[in-house]
């Protein structure tokens, strides 16, 4: 059984930065965790999954 974590992944560089924290949200949701990205205002149209929110 999986303990599923509620996981905050921050990130306010650029989009270079940004990308590899989108990969680890998306594999770490197949796992079966919650994530949230902390990111810029310019870059939470970025998302590439509805279900990874951004804030």
């Amino acid at each position: 059984m999986i303990n599923s974590k509620r996981i905050v992944l921050s990130t306010f560089d650029s989009l270079g930065d940004l990308h590899p924290a989108m990969a680890l949200a998306l594999e770490l949701q197949t796992r079966g965790h919650h994530v949230v990205i902390a990111t810029t205002e310019a870059y939470r149209s970025k998302s590439l999954n509805k279900e990874t929110q951004t804030v």
